[in-house]
C-alpha cells in the first residue's frame, strides 16, 4: 500500500498542471464558462486514473460469474463430498455425472447432475475461466508464498508446492487474482496449485474478492484456504477449510472440509463499492458567458481560478474524500 499511497500523492500533485495546459491548449469559438467545464472535466479524469494507484485493480476485473454466483461447488463430471459442510449451491454439468454425499450438510440447493440451472452456471463459469486465461499478470515471488504480503493486483503464480502463510492486505473491495501456471509458460498453460498446510490469511479483504486461476488441477491437503478456486481440471481438498467458491472443469471432491462459499444467503459476501463523495464548490461566476472569446483572456481566467483556490485555502478536489479534512 505504501507505494500505491506515493504514486497517489505524486499523481495528486500533478493534476492543476495537466488540467491548466490542456485547457491551455483548446481554441475555437469556447467561451469562458465552457473552458472552465473542460478543465473540470479534465481534473476528474486525472483523478479517477490518480486514485486507481491506490486500489491497484479495477473492481471490473473481479470476473462476473453469472448463473454461477451463488454456487459454492460446481463441477463438469461429479461432485463427492464426504464428512464435510458446505454452505451454498452444489452442481455438475454432465447429466451422467454424480453429487455423492457422505455426512454432507449442504445449506443451499443440490442440483442433480444435467440440471439446465447447473448447466447454465456451469456455461458462466468457463467464460470466465477464459477470460481470466487471457488477462496479464505481474510474477508473483517464487516459491512456496510462505511469509509472503500481497496488495491489491494480478499474479503470476508458479507451480511450486505452496506451504506456510501468505498474507493479503488491503481494502475490502481490492481485487486479488492469481493466475497459477508452470514458468516458463506454455501454449496451452500447465501446471497445479498445490498446498499442504497452506494458509492464506485475509487482513481487510473479502474471500470473494480473491481468485485463484488454476491451469491444470488444484489440491489442498490440511489448509486454511480464502478465495474462490477457477480450476482447469479437478479440485480436491482434504481437510482445513475453504471461504470461497470451488468451480472445476472436472471432479470436485472435499473430505472433512468446512465450505463457505460466496454470493447465497448466509453465505459470505464482498467488501462494497468504493463511494466518492463530491462536495460542489462554488466560485468565479463569468460574467462573459455568452459574449466573445478571447483566447489570451481564457488563459488568465485558468491563472486567476487557479490563484483563487490557492488564496482560499482550496483546491477544485478538496471536496474528494483524499482532500477532506475530519
Amino acid at each position: 500500500m505504501e507505494y500505491h499511497q506515493k504514486s497517489l500523492s505524486s499523481c495528486l500533485r500533478a493534476i492543476p498542471t495537466v488540467a491548466t495546459s490542456f485547457t491551455r491548449k483548446a481554441r475555437g469559438n469556447r467561451g469562458v464558462r465552457a473552458r472552465t467545464l473542460l478543465r473540470l472535466m479534465v481534473q476528474l479524469a486525472v483523478m479517477v486514473s490518480c486514485a486507481a494507484l491506490l486500489y491497484g485493480p479495477s473492481p471490473a476485473l473481479a470476473q462476473p460469474l453469472g448463473d454461477a454466483e451463488g454456487f459454492a461447488l460446481l463441477a463438469g463430471d461429479a461432485v463427492t463430498c464426504t464428512n464435510s459442510t458446505v454452505t451454498g449451491d452444489v452442481g455438475v454439468d454432465d447429466p451422467a455425472g454424480a453429487v455423492t454425499q457422505t455426512v454432507c450438510p449442504v445449506t443451499g440447493t443440490v442440483y442433480p447432475p444435467g440440471d439446465p440451472v447447473a448447466q447454465a452456471a456451469y456455461d458462466d463459469f468457463l467464460a470466465a475461466y477464459t477470460t481470466l486465461n487471457n488477462t496479464a499478470c505481474t510474477p508473483a515471488p517464487a516459491g512456496t508464498l510462505a511469509g509472503v504480503t500481497l496488495t491489491p493486483g494480478v499474479y503470476c503464480v508458479d507451480a511450486v508446492a505452496k506451504t506456510g502463510t501468505l498474507t493479503l492486505q488491503g481494502p475490502a473491495n481490492g481485487i486479488w487474482i492469481f493466475k497459477v501456471a508452470a514458468v516458463p509458460a506454455t501454449i496451452p498453460a500447465t501446471g497445479a496449485l498445490t498446498g499442504t498446510n497452506f494458509n492464506v490469511v485475509l487482513n481487510g479483504p473479502s474471500a470473494c474478492n480473491v481468485t485463484w486461476w488454476v491451469a491444470q488441477a488444484a489440491t489442498m491437503t490440511d489448509s486454511n484456504f480464502n478465495g474462490n478456486i477457477l480450476a482447469g481440471a479437478a479440485i480436491t481438498m482434504d481437510r482445513g477449510t475453504l471461504n470461497g467458491d470451488a468451480y472445476a472443469k472436472a471432479d470436485v471432491t472435499f473430505t472433512g472440509t468446512v465450505v463457505t462459499g460466496c454470493g447465497g444467503s448466509g453465505q459470505l459476501s464482498d467488501g462494497g463499492g468504493l463511494v466518492c463523495k463530491v462536495k460542489k464548490n462554488k466560485h468565479h461566476k463569468n460574467k462573459h458567458y455568452g459574449g466573445k472569446d478571447d483566447d489570451d483572456d481564457d488563459d488568465d481566467d485558468d491563472d486567476d481560478d487557479d490563484d483563487d483556490y490557492r488564496k482560499h485555502g482550496k483546491s477544485p478536489w478538496s471536496g474528494m474524500w483524499w482532500g477532506s479534512k475530519k
